[in-house]
């Protein structure tokens, strides 16, 4: 006998997929539709513009295991919206600022379905904007004040770093600290040149944090 799914299983599992990808992109959805809301009726001179990841990030499934971002085509898909959201402001683009409310988790495939990014996927979303915008910096929101130099219920004395470098917060996270997946850094490491990551409280927004660049002192 087959073990073999027929092709009523295989469709059956695919609408669950898709399902399960529609329900996860809600939460973030809501929040970037409530924050633009929020940022719309406060700034007279500043244009805030909901974007839809999935009309932006590329990712090539068969490339790698989580799958790659398609930069060449992500870029001009963010150009194109670029221009036409400068378009509309008309005369008065050279007087307001432009900015961009993007979903994080969620991207488009090669095929034009709907996928996340996984583990840690809305920092990831973060730094591959950041790449595609030549951002000056890019901020990563978190609930800790910062990368600590040891693991605080091991180490009650454990301090946050000012400073870590690209290398040294790939051994942290290799070495089990969940403050930024290593994927996050890639985006920002393949820049030229180099973006920095901070890493912020968003309970805590007086703290510096932890800004991660090329080395520790640059």
């Amino acid at each position: 006998m087959s073990s073999k799914p027929d092709s009523t299983s295989l469709s059956a599992l695919l609408r669950m997929r898709s399902n399960q990808r529609l329900v996860e992109k809600f939460g973030s959805d809501s929040i970037s539709n409530i924050v633009k809301a929020l940022t719309t009726t406060s700034h007279i001179h500043h244009n805030y513009v909901f974007l839809d990841a999935r009309r932006v990030i590329t990712i090539d499934e068969d490339a790698i295991k989580d799958g790659a971002v398609v930069w060449h085509v992500s870029e001009e898909k963010f150009m194109e919206i670029f221009k036409e959201e400068e378009a509309k402001l008309g005369d008065a683009r050279d007087s307001i600022l432009c900015h961009f409310i993007i979903t994080g988790y969620v991207a488009i495939n090669t095929e034009g379905v709907a996928v996340t990014l996984k583990r840690d996927g809305s920092d990831y979303s973060a730094a591959i904007m950041g790449k595609i915008l030549r951002a000056n910096s890019i901020s990563i929101w978190t609930d800790v004040d910062g990368v600590l130099s040891a693991d605080p219920r091991r180490v009650p004395l454990a301090n946050v770093l000012p400073e870590v470098s690209y290398d040294e917060a790939m051994e942290l996270a290799y070495f089990g600290a969940k403050v930024i997946h290593p994927k996050t850094m890639q985006p920002a490491l393949s820049c030229d040149p180099q973006i920095p990551i901070y890493i912020k409280n968003t309970f805590n927004t007086r703290s510096p944090g932890t800004r991660i660049f090329t080395n520790a002192t640059t």
